[in-house]
């Protein structure tokens, strides 16, 4: 989790100072997706919802909506788009501002996007679809403010005009699983999706190669004072 605190100043005569109001930023460390379309046996709309959850240490973002579309139905050799993009009609964030916790949603301090991103392109269903593991990617960037909290700028609560910047950049595993929901050639097939995170192994990598350069410090110093006891 990478997280700094920026503050603007902007100074007007010899004795005058303006500061700007401190601005958060989060990277989210975690997430997750659960996405459910139908594609109905008849002529009625699909409905289709999902539900994102991102988190660090610093915030959580819970993000998810609605919506019917009649020509979304899901048939053996249809393309599954390799960019998804999430609903936010709904959505709510809990964000850390500067030590006081508090929150924001859709329309009331938080605005902002995210995107599904497969690594296929595009993915297309076979026949007789059953279930499918693709490399994939979250991505996208959300504000919040602190101004709807109740009592900000008062007390030890965070300035109205503080606000953070949720940004996400997630590699992990969609899964698409289908089953099979109504005659052909109606639509026959019902997609259920999962997003699941997973760490980059080049970040592994790195991890892996300090904690073995710190353990090979740790040794060298421990071997240096056993010496130097003697």
């Amino acid at each position: 989790m990478r997280q700094s605190l920026l503050f603007l100043a902007g100074c007007y005569g010899p004795a005058g100072c303006l500061w700007a109001e401190p601005i958060y930023n989060y990277t989210a460390t975690s997430g997750s997706v659960t996405a459910f379309g139908a594609g109905p046996s008849d002529t009625t709309a699909i409905v289709y919802t999902n539900t994102t959850i991102v988190s660090s240490p610093g915030f959580s973002l819970n993000v998810g909506g609605s919506g019917g579309d009649s020509l979304n139905r899901y048939f053996a050799g249809q393309q599954i788009p390799p960019t998804q993009l999430l609903f936010i009609e709904n959505g709510s964030a809990t964000v850390d501002y500067g030590g006081f916790t508090g929150g924001a949603s859709i329309g009331a301090g938080l605005e902002g996007s995210a995107q599904l991103t497969l690594s296929e392109n595009p993915f297309i269903i076979p026949p007789n679809p059953t279930s499918y593991a693709l490399p994939a990617r979250i991505t996208g960037q959300f504000t919040a403010s602190a101004g709807v909290l109740n009592g900000c700028g008062t007390d030890s609560r965070p300035p109205c005009d503080a606000s953070a910047v949720l940004s996400i950049d997630l590699p992990g595993t969609l899964t698409l699983t289908f089953t099979h929901s109504g005659p052909v050639p109606e639509a026959p097939y019902t997609l259920f999706e999962t997003f699941a995170s997973v760490p980059e192994p080049s970040s592994m990598g790195l991890w892996l190669l300090g904690a073995g350069i710190g353990g090979t410090v740790w040794l060298a110093r421990r071997g240096k004072a056993g010496r130097s006891s003697c």
